[in-house]
């Protein structure tokens, strides 16, 4: 018995180091507006991908979009007024998240133009 037992406080190394890879690291939180939420929630579901893979589709169709119709396109969606303690939080792909801090502005601010964004993409999808 003091055989084996000495085998489990051996000091050699049992397994070998593995480095995780962050993936939260490409991410950004970001809050968008509740219906904004429901919204990507109900549209994943109906497309059957992840909310990452969502994003991405609505990241490049916004690419599109914005080097067509430009900024002032989006300011014509509806906006939101919701209680900020109700807002929800996303995580939101590094380059789609840039992408809006880019086109952003104090009088549009890129929570707005999420939002317009994600109106915009579902209309489209609808036609």
């Amino acid at each position: 018995m003091k055989k084996l037992g000495n085998n489990f406080v051996n000091k050699k190394s049992i397994g070998e180091t593995v480095d995780m890879t962050k993936e939260v690291d490409k991410f950004a939180p970001r809050r968008i507006f509740p219906e904004d939420h429901e919204a990507l929630r109900k549209l994943a579901f109906d497309k059957k991908l992840s909310y990452v893979e969502l994003l991405n589709e609505i990241h490049e169709f916004s690419k599109i979009k914005m080097h067509e119709k430009g900024l002032e396109y989006y300011r014509e969606f509806e906006k939101y007024n919701t209680p900020s303690a109700q807002h929800k939080s996303l995580g939101l792909p590094q380059e789609f998240n840039a992408f809006l801090n880019e086109f952003s502005t104090r009088d549009f601010p890129a929570k707005h133009l999420l939002s317009a964004i994600i109106q915009d993409y579902i209309i489209n999808q609808n036609k």
